[in-house]
């Protein structure tokens, strides 16, 4: 499992160190703010991984707690780890139960971009949690 990953001069980043990753890794941000670029070095530098763009597409809204529940469970049972990226925040809000179960599974990655330069920020499952409950916007 990836526990840091550094990113330096990829795509929008210029230098990115992201440290104590979880196996549920939810990325937000606007368009633009490097999202995607995340994704793609975690794929490019590694193995082991499921890669998810706008986790929520397809999932009907009363499953999206559970079907997120289960691919927990599945990457758990196979040491797989997940980075997953959302503009939705009903997903997220969908997310709450099974981020409260397993706060330690769960790192929310959060990018952002000012006067051109893309940065990230990483929260715990815990402040992930205590975010949302908060109704803070963090995407």
């Amino acid at each position: 499992m990836i526990q840091d990953l550094r990113i330096s001069n990829f795509k929008c980043f210029k230098e990115v160190h992201l440290r104590d990753l979880g196996r549920f890794n939810v990325i937000v941000g606007r368009n633009g703010g490097g999202m995607l670029s995340i994704l793609l070095a975690v794929h490019h530098f590694s193995r082991g991984i499921i890669l998810i763009d706008e986790m929520e597409n397809g999932l009907y809204f009363d499953l999206m707690g559970r079907a997120s529940a289960a691919i927990l469970d599945s990457a758990r049972e196979s040491n797989t780890q997940l980075f997953a990226t959302t503009h939705s925040l009903e997903y997220l809000r969908a997310l709450l139960p099974v981020l409260r179960e397993h706060p330690d599974d769960f790192r929310l990655l959060r990018t952002t971009k000012d006067n051109g330069a893309s940065a990230v920020d990483c929260f715990d499952g815990q402040h992930f949690a205590a975010a949302l409950e908060e109704g803070l916007e963090i995407r």
